[in-house]
């Protein structure tokens, strides 16, 4: 492909621009190449040069070019991050490529809280099929006292989060940031991931961060030189502009071995992001080399391939699953949002259902070793 001017990146590589025949002012404006033209394009971006993808992307271009809205007062601010958008979408091109580098993973980390620390202990004993490496938790005193009487070898566990703590980060930094979203997420708990990951890296090159309620079914592997590996929600092509609001990648299931990057993605929280510290990841590739893992990792219930979510899932899972993601625990608090409550209790029976057609038996048993209405 030809382009008129490329772009120098920090980390190595080059981002090729075209002119875009617009002006502001008195300079022309460059813009990314759409992806049509890109070449050994990875499976996921195929997919959204879909009749559906074109759709979705004309009511994203709605939503962020076509002037103003109550919700979107703020038009020049949208179009810059629309525009960071497609430079996340062109990067993940380039990373799409496989790497022939094997790379061990040091350690884990996870943020377990009192009221998912049943949870958390199913994600532990998971991870304790497969993998050794020691694994770091930032947790409260409860959850600390509960998880080490659990028999889980090589656990490192810092208390890093009271009352006092959570009142301290809601005053100073959340006040007014994400209250209109209204929703059943923790911005205190959320900020002690970016910690959970610099703990198990000062010790170590790097580190797998899990969310507390991931379900490994196979040993990971990374197979990849790239400094962040990220897990995109694969949510169906025709859906892909709510992607843009809520994130592209999903922040439970991030290897990390720059020990630069908690810091960074917490300055994408509190600053730059729409959704949390999710939707911000978008923005990871412009400063990290960036690889991606495939659709047998982290599958949730936002896989679902119905538009209509008061349908039942509809999941295909692969024929080799690497993990699940989603709450097992009955009395999870989700606010208002009744549909979510529903979908993660249909995931769990697909989960299930998985685990039990191909003989995961280690796994079935490590959840219902907590879980009473789970049969092994």
């Amino acid at each position: 492909m030809n382009f008129d001017f490329l772009l120098k990146l920090n980390k190595g590589g080059f981002l090729g621009l075209v002119k875009s025949e617009v002006y502001h002012g008195d300079h022309e404006v460059l813009e990314i190449p759409n992806l049509t033209f890109l070449e050994k394009k990875p499976k996921f971006l195929i997919e959204l040069e879909s009749k559906d993808f074109t759709k979705s992307q004309e009511k994203l271009q709605d939503l962020l070019i076509h002037g103003a809205t109550a919700e979107n007062p703020n038009r020049k601010e949208e179009k810059q991050k629309r525009r960071l958008y497609y430079l996340t979408e062109y990067i993940l091109q380039l990373a799409g490529e496989k790497s022939s580098s094997n790379k061990q993973i040091e350690s884990f980390s996870l943020v377990i809280s009192r009221e998912v620390m049943r949870e958390g202990l199913v994600t532990l004993r998971t991870i304790r099929i497969f993998h050794d490496q020691p694994i770091y938790v930032i947790a409260d005193q409860e959850t600390k006292e509960f998880l080490e009487q659990q028999g889980i070898s090589n656990l490192i566990i810092k208390i890093d989060i009271s009352e006092a703590s959570k009142q301290r980060i809601m005053r100073r930094f959340f006040k007014k940031r994400f209250v209109h979203l209204q929703t059943f997420h923790r911005e205190e708990y959320i900020f002690k991931k970016m910690d959970a990951m610099s703990f198990a890296l000062k010790n170590h090159s790097n580190t797998f961060f899990l969310d507390a309620d991931i379900i490994l079914c196979e040993k990971l592997s990374i197979h990849s030189d790239r400094e962040i590996i990220l897990s995109p929600h694969y949510c169906p092509a025709r859906r892909f502009y709510q992607t843009f609001g809520n994130g592209f990648f999903n922040a439970g299931y991030v290897f990390c071995c720059d020990k630069s990057f908690p810091r960074f993605w917490r300055r994408l929280y509190l600053k730059d992001s729409r959704f949390y510290e999710q939707q911000g990841m978008d923005y990871i590739p412009e400063k990290y080399s960036t690889h991606i893992f495939d659709a047998s990792h982290n599958i949730g219930w936002w896989r679902n391939k119905n538009d209509n979510f008061n349908e039942p899932l509809n999941i295909v899972t692969p024929e080799k699953v690497w993990s699940f993601h989603l709450h097992l625990e009955p009395n999870y608090n989700y606010g208002d949002n009744s549909i979510v409550r529903k979908k993660n209790y249909e995931i769990k029976n697909i989960m299930l259902n998985y685990l039990r057609d191909n003989k995961k038996t280690e796994v079935i048993d490590s959840i219902a070793s907590v879980f009473r209405d789970v049969k092994s």
